[in-house]
């Protein structure tokens, strides 16, 4: 009787031991994130010389520009294929835009105030591949890591749009003028913390990457500013946050 009691209680506990372990080997063959990703933009070299020299005027007025790292609009999604259920391969893609210099201002004239919206607008593309690493340390809780690399897209353009009252002004400039884009390659080294309402539906609570590019450490201005500067490349040092859902299946 003795015996059967400490087999029993034996047996209880290899039982709570063992379900966790089990559990945490329970896991969904692919995940998919979809949501709204930022970015803190590394600075081009010359971005002060283009902010003391390159600014428009309307009405013999100067537009006021603000300089800005700051790329507030952005996609970002991811497909993970998990091999295991700590190893999986994962492919994102990702998209954020913001204006590097001016943005929208008003300007108080005697004819009325006048909406702008003006300056230089950075857009960065990115295709990345690579391992991801998920600690399922609950069925709620899963932080996870990643090393990502591929192909990153990063263009600049300038951006004028002046109205008075709804109706568009003639300001003597190109509404959307590319100035400079490149091709190279990106790297992200980071990871983040996904909550589980249930077994299908999670919510992404933070992802934050390192995320480093290289592309023309200059940009180009137009010919009527009358100068140029190298097309040397460096590396950019950006950070990369994203938030949405993600879903298992």
């Amino acid at each position: 009787m003795r015996k059967a009691k400490l087999l029993i209680g034996i047996g209880c506990l290899m039982a709570c031991v063992i379900s966790p372990a089990a559990f945490a080997q329970d896991y969904a063959k692919f995940d998919v994130f979809v949501g709204y990703s930022l970015m803190l933009a590394d600075e081009f070299d010359n971005i002060d010389w283009v902010s003391d020299n390159a600014y428009m005027t309307i009405n013999g007025e100067r537009v006021p520009w603000d300089k800005s790292g700051f790329l507030g609009a952005g996609l970002s999604t991811s497909l993970t294929y998990n091999f295991h259920s700590v190893i999986g391969l994962e492919t994102s893609i990702r998209y954020n835009t913001g204006y590097i210099l001016g943005g929208k201002t008003k300007i108080e004239h005697r004819d009325g105030t006048i909406d702008i919206e003006t300056g230089l607008k950075r857009k960065d593309f990115a295709f990345l591949i690579g391992p991801r690493f998920t600690f399922r340390i609950s069925n709620r809780v899963t932080p996870f890591a990643h090393v990502l690399a591929g192909l990153s897209h990063d263009s600049v353009s300038s951006t004028m749009d002046a109205r008075r009252g709804g109706e568009s002004l003639d300001t003597g400039s190109n509404n959307n003028e590319n100035l400079n884009s490149n091709t190279s390659y990106g790297v992200a080294l980071g990871g983040g913390l996904d909550i589980w309402v249930n077994e299908t539906i999670g919510i992404r609570a933070i992802q934050a990457d390192y995320y480093m590019t290289n592309h023309p450490a200059y940009l180009q201005m137009p010919a009527r500013f009358n100068t140029s500067f190298p097309d040397e490349n460096k590396q950019f040092n950006n950070i990369n946050l994203s938030f949405g859902l993600v879903f298992r299946f």
